[in-house]
């Protein structure tokens, strides 16, 4: 038997009422060195 070993997490969201969990989340995932992939809304993005 083959053992599984992941080392991301895909973060995907549809209603924009989820935009802030979802950037304190990646915040928080990328703080604990988890590496998290997942769109994000351009309006929150700075410049």
């Amino acid at each position: 038997m083959t053992t599984l070993t992941r080392d991301a997490i895909f973060i995907s969201y549809a209603n924009p009422e989820d935009n802030e969990f979802t950037v304190w989340l990646g915040a928080r995932l990328t703080a604990a060195r988890v590496r998290s992939l997942g769109w994000t809304c351009p309006d929150l993005v700075d410049g």
